[in-house]
C-alpha cells in the first residue's frame, strides 16, 4: 500500500510526482498520520488524487489499509464524467462505492439529489428520499421526486417508488412506481 502526503499544493499538474498503480496522493493545509493505525487525517483544502479520480473536501480521514475515506464539508468526488457532491461522505477508493449525506450526483444525462445518495456499483446509484431529472440546471425545470429512486446510467434506466412529477415546484402527477 502506498500513500503519498504533501502539505503544499503543487503549482501545476505536471509538477505531480508519478504515482505507482493504486497509490493515493493527499494534499492539504494540515496533515497528520498514525502509521500503526493506518490512518491519515487532513484538514483545510483537502485534495486526494487516486487512480481514476479526485476527491476534494474541507476535512478527511483516510484508512490507508482499506482505502476508506470519511470526508466532511464541501465534498466533491469526480471520476470521469461522474460527479458526486455532499455535506458528508464515506467512500471506498478500491471498490468505488460510497454513501453521500445530502448528496447530489451528476451522471449525464441523469442528475440526482437526496437526503442519502449511494453509489452501489459501476453506473448504479440510489437516492432515498430524493429526486431524479435529466435537466442539468440547478434548480431543474422538472424532476421525479419520491421515496427512493435507482438510476442505471449505463442502460439509461430509472426506477422509483411513490414518485411525483414536479414541474418547477408544482406537483403534476403521482405514480406509485416508475420504471
Amino acid at each position: 500500500e502506498f500513500v503519498q502526503v504533501q502539505v503544499a499544493e503543487p503549482t501545476a499538474p505536471s509538477a505531480l510526482p508519478a504515482r505507482p498503480p493504486g497509490a493515493v496522493q493527499i494534499f492539504a493545509d494540515q496533515m497528520s498520520m498514525v502509521q500503526e493505525r493506518n490512518l491519515a487525517d487532513a484538514r483545510g483544502h483537502v485534495r486526494i488524487i487516486f487512480e481514476g479520480g479526485e476527491l476534494t473536501c474541507d476535512r478527511m480521514t483516510l484508512f490507508t489499509d482499506t482505502k476508506d475515506v470519511y470526508a466532511q464539508g464541501n465534498v466533491r468526488i469526480q471520476r470521469g464524467s461522474e460527479i458526486f457532491r455532499a455535506d458528508m461522505a464515506h467512500y471506498n477508493i478500491n471498490t468505488r462505492k460510497g454513501r453521500f449525506l445530502r448528496g447530489r450526483v451528476a451522471q449525464p444525462p441523469w442528475y440526482e439529489s437526496g437526503r442519502l445518495a449511494e453509489h452501489l456499483a459501476e453506473g448504479v446509484t440510489r437516492v432515498t428520499p430524493g429526486g431524479v431529472t435529466s435537466c442539468p440546471l440547478d434548480p431543474p425545470h422538472f424532476r421525479f421526486q419520491g421515496r427512493a429512486a435507482t438510476v442505471f446510467s449505463d442502460e439509461s434506466i430509472v426506477k422509483g417508488r411513490h414518485v411525483t412529477l414536479f414541474v418547477e415546484d408544482f406537483p403534476l402527477i403521482y405514480l406509485p412506481w416508475l420504471s
